[in-house]
C-alpha cells in the first residue's frame, strides 16, 4: 500500500466515498446534454444556463493522475515483447484472465511477495481506470509493462484513462455507410443500458466539484 500512496495513484485513495458510487442517472443526462463540437478529446455540455467542458486537463484535476504526454518508443516497443510477465505472474494462456481472476489471486495469504504489487497495479488499471471490455479482460500490454514496475508507475496513466473514456462520450468516428454519427449517439443514449469504459466516474466527480464551487450563488439566489 505505502508503493501506491506514493505514486500518482494516492489522490483516488483519497476520494471521499460519497462521491463514488457511479450514477448513471447523472452521466446519462449529461451525455444527453452535450454540445457537438469538432473537438475529438473534449466532452461540452450544458449544466444549468452555462456550457461545461471537460478535456484532459479536468480529467487531470479530478483524478490527480499522470497525464503527460506519452513516450513513442516505450508505446512502440512494449506492443512487440513476448509475454514474458504474463509467464511470471500467471499460469495460464495470454488472454484468459479477468480483473476478478487477479483480485482472487491478492486474496490468497501464500501468494509470493513479489507479485502483490505488479498484480494490484494491473487491478487498479485495467478493472478501475482503463478497463476496454465488459468482461474486464486483463490487457497484456499492460502486463508486460509489469516488468519494469518504476516505469509503470510514473506511466501517464492519467491520459491513457481519458483516451479510453471520452470516444464512448461521444459520436462515433467511424459508422457504417449510410449511418449518421449524431443519430448513433442518440440511438445509444435512448437504449435502457449502454456500456462506458474508462474512468467514467471523473465526469460525475468534475461535476460535483462545479457543484461545490457553485454553492455560494445557490445560496445568494435563495436568501
Amino acid at each position: 500500500m505505502d508503493t501506491l500512496m506514493a505514486s500518482q495513484f494516492w489522490g483516488l485513495f483519497q476520494l471521499p466515498v460519497v462521491r463514488c458510487q457511479n450514477s448513471t442517472k447523472l452521466i446519462g443526462c449529461l451525455l444527453s446534454r452535450q454540445l457537438v463540437t469538432a473537438r475529438r478529446h473534449e466532452l461540452w455540455f450544458t449544466f444549468g444556463p452555462d456550457p461545461l467542458r471537460f478535456s484532459l486537463d479536468e480529467f487531470r484535476d479530478v483524478t490527480g493522475l499522470n497525464c503527460g504526454d506519452f513516450d513513442v518508443q516505450d508505446s512502440e516497443a512494449s506492443e512487440s515483447v513476448p509475454p514474458t510477465m504474463w509467464n511470471k505472474l500467471f499460469d495460464t494462456a495470454v488472454g484468459k484472465l479477468t480483473v476478478l481472476s487477479v483480485l482472487r489471486m491478492l486474496g490468497n495469504e501464500y501468494l509470493a511477495v513479489e507479485k502483490r504489487i505488479p498484480l494490484a497495479l494491473i487491478a487498479l488499471v485495467d478493472g478501475v481506470l482503463c478497463p476496454s471490455n465488459k468482461d474486464l479482460k486483463l490487457t497484456p500490454r499492460y502486463i508486460e509493462m509489469l516488468s519494469d514496475v518504476e516505469s509503470f508507475l510514473v506511466y501517464p496513466w492519467g491520459r491513457e484513462s481519458f483516451l479510453t473514456t471520452v470516444p464512448r462520450f461521444l459520436p462515433p468516428l467511424v459508422v457504417a455507410p449510410g449511418e449518421n454519427p449524431l443519430q448513433v449517439m442518440r440511438d445509444r443514449l435512448s437504449q435502457k443500458t449502454t456500456v462506458c469504459y474508462g474512468f467514467p466516474l471523473a465526469l460525475q466527480l468534475f461535476v460535483f466539484d462545479v457543484l461545490a464551487l457553485r454553492r455560494p450563488l445557490f445560496s445568494q439566489s435563495t436568501k
